[in-house]
């Protein structure tokens, strides 16, 4: 699975609520509190880059698990850098409930993506909040 320091190289986001909860915090291998990513307004994205071209299996999301459980809907794509395109991974739709989860299973799994992108189209507001996601890596 991708995680801090593996096959990420960076992330960005649309915005961090209070300037801290940032894409980076949904590797973390927590759910709540300041370890979530967590837009400060609009309907969001948090995006992770790889340090090179991988051939995603499988993509996991997660709520978190203290509050803001309706924020985590949205669509998950990736960047065939070849085809200068964004491919979708999956449409997450979480609900409530702290528990809440999702896995994806990548239909495409030749391609070689560079980026994965979470993007909200969550109604509480616009903004988006995601507990925990975890990128599979084909071996």
């Amino acid at each position: 699975s991708a995680g801090g320091g593996g096959i990420i190289s960076s992330t960005s986001q649309s915005s961090a609520l209070g300037g801290t909860l940032t894409a980076a915090k949904m590797y973390d291998n927590s759910l709540g509190g300041s370890n979530c990513w967590h837009s400060s307004s609009g309907q969001g994205w948090a995006q992770w880059d790889f340090n090179q071209g991988i051939q995603i299996y499988q993509v996991k999301v997660q709520n978190r698990s203290d509050c803001c459980n309706n924020m985590s809907n949205g669509t998950i794509t990736a960047w065939d850098n070849a085809n200068s395109q964004w491919i979708t991974i999956g449409t997450v739709s979480l609900g409530g409930g702290s528990t809440a989860q999702q896995t994806f299973t990548s239909s495409d799994t030749t391609t070689y993506f560079t980026k994965i992108r979470f993007t909200s189209n969550s109604s509480n507001g616009g903004y988006t909040s995601i507990g925990e996601a975890g990128v599979y890596i084909k071996v």
